[in-house]
């Protein structure tokens, strides 16, 4: 491990030393000036990124040597090698216009070598230290990224300017509304600090010391030149130590979970932050450490050091609770990588790939710091461990169990937003789908509405396993299916269009009709205008329209997964049943109220067949093809782990109802729809490029054929999804507390 560390090292030296890479002749006189003319210090950024630059390299490679050559031998050795690599370094400079090359950073470049192998030697001794395993040591080395954090550039001065100056930043900054992006790094380090008292040593006296702590670290900020110290700093800290006081009270593996989800979720909202949209994508820098060898070094270190922090503060929790470090070190740069790829639209941020490798960077230590330092209690002999039974195999299923939710959600989503973007770019495609997504289909918006296809068939199990457990089934069925109808629409808000919404579900002009046309009464046209609040009438009007729309999905599919976990005598059971059914059959018809009789959108009422011979119009045939897909969706979710056998018989079924569905779906949609001097079939409208190009019946119904497995499969794995999250606690490996 350590001689990779340190030729990474030393390739990230000479990586910085010539950026940007745009090498030309050098200067006349270029080499003699730069052995003759020293100039020691060039501004304490600079400085300081050179004497850091070289003690990760010079650490590791003390531990390297160190065990075969001694210390003094080693020392000698690491100054040696460093010494020339940074000679080698600033007569590479010379041959980029760009950087300036001093023989004074090749001094600087020693001290950082110097504090290395000092460093180096003590993380030797520590390591080996029976109090400090790995638990503990991971514990006191993410303390000390903490404390480097808030008090970079490390350099402390007793001068009176400077604490007027930082009072000054104190007394005059703003406090309210909370600059949440300057804030949010400072509520993560105050929760990792908490954090790695409580699992690092002398964590019975962690509470005293952890308030010492916050307060230590807002005072030395007084004293260190560069920090920041503002109102929103101060307020950061104080929210995260507040915070902390509140988690602490939780169970060790539930305060891991929520201490990584609280991480995750404030860096996610700091990088989309400030919410303001640009009127044109920017670009992506591809280059990395761009950004970090741009600009202040000071600022770019304080900035690196934070986000080292958040990351190794996000998935060292999620690797003690039993998640795999390296499937959740791939997960996270992957969100990383979206979430700079939505920077392109937010104004004043710029996307950078840094980010997303200094994830894998933080996950690759980590990994290779716990193959080489055993956990506390586990330490065996060789002979011991031989005789060891081996532990026994575990099937496919138990060892997705295992997986941690955020690692099995993104395994399932990610291949449905790749597939969307690649269908987006086929030729043919219906305009009303091209134009459905925001930001003409960006990687965010497919991956929010991703989320909401998913959570078709998650929604539905969860509100199943509810109704499952509930004495009252009449009652919590509705509330589930309006429950889940609010979460979609809460997902696809966020990838789909509002006028795409609207298309579908109905536009918001409830309070016109009742205040212009007199629909309700001259008692309701009197309370709306008493109340004068029409977007928050409007924004209810839009969630129960929408929930309308959506909630009979839910309830039938609820229903299926329900039926099977409600246990007990018969008699019991079939009260139940009935209960459910009939809570089920008033919420559906409320729906069918809301969606097809007092709908306000013209796509359904164009689209939308007649009452028939039987009076049964055309929504009565579009339920009944939901509750054909959900049965079919049900099938596949409930036989997914089942003998091959059933596989192929759920299979031939759903095949046998692919002409079923297209029957449903021809008989639920006008047949000629007249509008714009057209006239086309609602099946057209729906799967056909536009109203203008037709195409002939083989290729609807093929394209029908594609769409009804389609939503048949995503059915099932939203089940199945549900199904793993709900049993991924039980099926985590017991966690020895260090």
């Amino acid at each position: 491990m350590h001689r990779t560390v340190t030729a990474l090292a030393g390739l990230l030296i000479l990586y910085g030393s010539l950026y940007p890479f745009e090498f030309a002749a050098a200067r006349p006189g270029a080499l003699l000036q730069l052995l003759t003319q020293w100039r020691l210090f060039t501004g304490l950024g600079d400085v300081l990124g050179n004497v850091a630059l070289f003690i990760p390299f010079a650490a590791s490679y003390t531990a390297e040597l160190r065990p075969r050559h001694g210390l003094w031998h080693s020392a000698v050795r690491v100054l040696v090698v460093g010494g020339v690599l940074a000679l080698l370094a600033q007569l590479g400079q010379l041959l980029v216009p760009q950087r300036d090359a001093q023989m004074g950073d090749v001094v600087w470049n020693l001290t950082g070598c110097a504090l290395g192998i000092a460093l180096g030697d003590a993380v030797r001794a520590a390591m080996r230290s029976p109090s400090l395993q790995r638990g503990r040591w991971e514990a006191v080395l993410l303390l000390v990224m903490c404390l480097v954090a808030e008090w970079l550039p490390l350099v402390p001065s007793l001068d009176w300017g400077l604490l007027k100056a930082h009072g000054k930043q104190v007394l005059g900054g703003t406090l309210w509304p909370l600059p949440f992006q300057a804030a949010a790094p400072h509520i993560a380090i105050a929760l990792l600090m908490g954090h790695a008292l409580e699992t690092g040593p002398g964590k019975a006296r962690s509470l005293p010391v952890y308030l010492a702590l916050l307060l230590g670290v807002a005072a030395g900020k007084l004293l260190i030149v560069g920090t920041v110290l503002s109102p929103a700093a101060l307020a950061g800290l104080a929210l995260g130590g507040l915070g902390w006081l509140m988690l602490r009270q939780a169970q060790q593996a539930v305060r891991a979970q929520v201490l990584s989800a609280i991480l995750l979720a404030l860096y996610s909202l700091a990088a989309l932050s400030p919410w303001t949209l640009r009127d044109s994508p920017g670009s992506m820098t591809w280059l990395p450490l761009a950004a970090l060898l741009e600009g202040s070094m000071l600022s770019n270190s304080q900035a690196l050091m934070t986000s080292l922090v958040i990351f190794a503060g996000i998935l060292k929790p999620l690797a003690d609770s039993g998640s795999s470090l390296r499937g959740m070190s791939l997960a996270l740069a992957i969100w990383v990588f979206m979430l700079e790829q939505a920077q392109r639209f937010i104004e004043g941020r710029s996307a950078d790939i840094t980010e997303p490798l200094l994830v894998l960077a933080v996950g690759f230590a980590l990994l290779a710091h716990r193959r080489s330092v055993p956990q506390a209690g586990r330490a065996a002999s060789p002979r011991a461990s031989s005789s060891a039974p081996a532990p026994a195999r575990t099937s496919g299923t138990a060892a997705i169990g295992r997986w941690h939710p955020l690692v099995l959600l993104l395994s399932c989503a990610l291949p449905i937003v790749i597939a969307l973007h690649q269908l987006l770019h086929l030729p043919g495609i219906p305009y009303n789908v091209r134009d459905l997504f925001r930001g003409n289909g960006h990687p965010v918006a497919l991956a929010m509405f991703t989320l909401g296809l998913l959570w078709l068939g998650a929604g539905s199990g969860r509100a199943g396993r509810c109704l499952a457990r509930s004495r009252w089934p009449a009652l919590v069925l509705p509330l589930a299916g309006l429950a889940c109808g609010l979460v979609s629409l809460l997902l696809v808000w966020s990838g789909v269009t509002t006028e795409s919404i609207e298309d579908i579900a109905g536009s918001t002009n409830l309070v016109w009709f009742v205040t212009n046309k007199n629909i309700w009464g001259d008692s309701w046209r009197h309370v709306f205008l008493a109340l004068d609040m029409p977007l928050t009438i409007s924004f209810v009007e839009r969630c129960v329209r929408y929930a309308a729309l959506y909630g009979p999905l839910p309830v039938m599919l609820g229903l299926l997964v329900a039926m099977p976990l409600r246990t007990g005598p018969a008699v019991p059971r079939l009260r139940w049943s009935a209960a459910a059914l009939a809570g089920g059959g008033l919420f559906l018809w409320l729906c069918k109220a809301i969606a097809f009789d007092w709908s306000s959108t013209d796509n359904l009422n164009e689209l939308i067949a007649a009452d028939g011979p039987w009076g049964w119009g055309g929504g009565g045939y579009l339920y009944a093809l939901l509750a054909l897909l959900c049965v079919q969706g049900w099938l596949w979710g409930s036989y997914v782990q089942q003998r091959p056998l059933r596989w192929l018989a759920v299979l031939a079924l759903s095949l046998l109802l692919l002409p079923a569905g297209w029957w449903l779906l021809n008989e639920g949609l006008e047949a000629q729809v007249k509008k714009y001097g057209l006239v086309y079939s609602g099946v057209q409208f729906l799967l056909g490029p536009d109203r203008s190009h037709g195409l002939d019946e083989a290729t609807l119904r093929l394209r029908w054929f594609a769409l009804q497995s389609a939503t048949v499969l995503l059915l099932a794995l939203g089940l199945w999804l549900e199904r793993q999250l709900a049993a991924w606690p039980s099926r985590r490996p017991a966690v020895t507390t260090p």
